[in-house]
């Protein structure tokens, strides 16, 4: 993606500020969560901090941030708190995990974001199943 060459570049992050302000101006509305890449590395702390001063920058202070879209990372729990400018960049965020169905992440909600799951299947049709998407 773009001319760097590089995934996590300024490059892309213009590309998903221009992909918001279509979202508004095509009329989808407002994007209120936006994930990084879908099951891939989810790039360099300093990077989600420029997305995030990027988007505010533009005008998309509401839309928060989703990471890591696959599988968890504690590190991303870890920066939240050890970090500043990191934590303010996932400030209302979350932590996104492929089949997190039954693994409870208390660390998550004790760092101050929620614990989605960004991808799922096979769920029970009950309310141990129900529990996995709430």
């Amino acid at each position: 993606l773009g001319t760097t060459g590089a995934f996590h570049s300024q490059d892309y992050i213009n590309y998903l500020v221009a992909w918001l302000r279509c979202a508004e101006q095509t009329g989808a509305g407002a994007v209120q969560y936006l994930g990084n890449r879908n099951e891939r590395a989810w790039g360099p702390p300093e990077w989600t901090i420029t997305l995030r001063r990027s988007l505010d920058a533009a005008g998309f202070n509401h839309t928060r941030l989703i990471l890591p879209d696959g599988e968890y990372d504690e590190s991303i729990v870890n920066l939240t708190l050890t970090h500043p400018a990191f934590a303010e960049a996932m400030e209302g965020g979350a932590v996104g995990v492929h089949h997190p169905c039954y693994l409870p992440r208390h660390e998550v909600q004790l760092a101050g974001l929620k614990y989605w799951d960004t991808e799922d299947q096979g769920v029970r049709g009950d309310w141990a199943g129900a529990g996995c998407w709430g």
